[in-house]
């Protein structure tokens, strides 16, 4: 606005939530690629069948069973990271809709008082109802993100109960 900085003055303040939820994916991402390596590496076929085959098939079943746990543990840390990130989107979408809404009854005023075109007004009320939309698809994206979470805590609990029978 032309208005004369000081040195040191802060200019702008950035949210930090786009990039928390960033690194949370981030290290979902990590997180996954961890687990399905750990699985993979205990998926490795016994190529070498001798009089301890026995004793080698309880070894890799507990293994297989331990990396199992690992894995759904992994895709439980997953699951909550995801739903972190829905939640901050969710949050995201509700403050550009209130935003939107807001917006919308002020130029309702302006149009009213032909201070402004419809044009505008159609395209806050366009902008209103797009937001709104956001903050329902961001609403069912948590809900994914529960039944995800839901499903890789029981995993969990079956991968827990063959290791115990392994």
């Amino acid at each position: 606005d032309n208005e004369p900085v000081k040195a040191g003055q802060e200019l702008v303040r950035l949210d930090p939530a786009d990039y928390q939820a960033n690194v949370a994916q981030a290290e979902a991402a990590l997180a996954t690629s961890e687990a399905n390596t750990a699985e993979s590496t205990v998926n490795v076929p016994m190529t070498n069948i001798n009089t301890r085959s026995l004793v080698s098939t309880s070894s890799a079943e507990v293994e297989q069973s331990q990396a199992a746990v690992r894995s759904a543990q992994k895709a439980a840390d997953t699951a909550r990271a995801r739903l972190e990130v829905a939640n901050a989107e969710l949050q995201q979408a509700q403050a550009n809709y209130d935003k939107a809404q807001k917006d919308l009854v002020r130029y309702k005023d302006l149009v009213d008082k032909d201070e402004i075109s419809k044009q505008d007004y159609d395209a806050a009320f366009a902008s209103a109802n797009a937001n709104g939309a956001q903050v329902q698809s961001a609403k069912a994206d948590i809900l994914v993100a529960q039944h995800t979470l839901d499903q890789a805590n029981a995993q969990i609990e079956e991968a827990r109960a063959k290791l115990v029978s392994a």
